[in-house]
């Protein structure tokens, strides 16, 4: 469907609709209800049904593409099949996950996911502070998932956390604007080299006192941490955290396989 309107960077797409063109293509009990909990790098939405809560993602524009999108709901539904308590994809009436959304910006992308078990910790903004023991059992979690993603097959299709997508490509799209401006990018440039050298830096000794505190305690052989150049995120908590790639199937107009358009 082409949109003739006004342009737009991000549309905030209504609850009423989403309930009756997207989740109804779930088998949800009744009512139904749908609030939007959080605007960000995606929308999120708060999905009551009957006495179950979900989650509603709807992915923006440009933000990730289909395969990257698809990459993210197979590692949460490998950390599930390992009985780690993420949240996890729902599969909608039909068998798949993605639901496309003919945004006025642009095809965008809706998944609906479980709500992660176990309960909040502390109450944002106004309490942050964690105990002691809460701290130990999210780093025992998290070394969980990196223990468990360190068994599996390497995904091409996801992109890592590296010196590139941190601070090189970010570095790209700023540049022509600072052509005027030279010593003040090389400035720019400078820095993010020096804080990628001190996250290094810092990052290793983290590991080895990790490691050293883990070989005292016969917690784990893996620490959890994350070293660079691995970029397969941890389990998504209890608020489930394109440029679009066309193929054949959408250069003709037919939604490619494993999605439908509402």
């Amino acid at each position: 469907m082409s949109y003739s309107g006004f342009p737009v960077y991000n549309s905030l797409l209504q609850t009423e609709a989403l309930v009756d063109r997207v989740l109804s293509k779930y088998k949800l009990r009744g009512p139904i209800q749908c609030d939007l909990l959080a605007i960000g790098c995606n929308d999120t939405y708060e999905i009551k049904a009957g006495r179950s809560i979900y989650y509603l993602r709807v992915y923006r524009y440009g933000w990730r593409s289909k395969a990257e999108i698809d990459a993210e709901l197979d590692m949460l539904c490998y950390l599930h099949r390992q009985r780690l308590p993420v949240s996890r994809p729902i599969k909608r009436k039909d068998g798949a996950y993605l639901t496309r959304i003919a945004a006025p910006e642009g095809t965008r992308y809706a998944v609906l996911f479980t709500d992660a078990p176990g309960k909040q910790a502390f109450n944002p903004p106004t309490q942050f502070d964690m105990t002691v023991a809460q701290c130990r059992t999210y780093g025992e979690l998290v070394a969980k998932v990196h223990a468990a993603l360190d068994k599996a097959p390497d995904d091409k299709r996801r992109f890592h956390l590296d010196y590139a997508h941190l601070v090189e490509e970010p570095l790209a799209h700023i540049e022509p604007f600072m052509a005027h401006r030279k010593a003040d990018f090389d400035y720019v440039q400078n820095v993010g080299r020096q804080l990628w050298q001190d996250s290094v830096r810092k990052r290793h000794h983290a590991e080895q006192s990790a490691e050293t505190a883990i070989r005292r305690r016969g917690l784990y052989r893996h620490t959890g941490c994350c070293p660079p150049g691995h970029g397969r995120g941890g389990a998504q908590s209890r608020q489930p955290l394109d440029r679009q790639r066309g193929d054949r199937r959408r250069e003709s107009g037919k939604p490619p396989r494993g999605e439908r358009e509402c």
